[in-house]
């Protein structure tokens, strides 16, 4: 089975997770599929037993949270500074 085909065994738990922290499905989208596509560049992942591929998928998920938040936060301190 190649990399795709076994990310693919996990897109639903990566939604799934990416749901549960955020309520707006657009966003939860934008979020999942950030964390999809960095374990896909993770080779590491592949070769982890499902526990720990699931423990990875929350991770990655929550660290493109961050990272989504963060640019967002910047964003607005922008235009903040852009109105003042």
């Amino acid at each position: 089975m190649n990399k795709l085909e076994q990310l693919r065994l996990y897109e639903p738990y990566c939604y799934q997770v990416a749901y549960s922290l955020e309520p707006r499905e657009s966003v939860a989208v934008r979020i999942a599929c950030a964390a999809l596509l960095s374990l896909y560049r993770n080779d590491r992942f592949f070769d982890l037993p499902d526990a720990s591929k699931r423990m990875e998928i929350k991770r990655a998920v929550c660290r493109q949270m961050l990272q989504d938040r963060s640019r967002l936060l910047g964003e607005l301190e922008i235009e903040k500074n852009q109105l003042a």
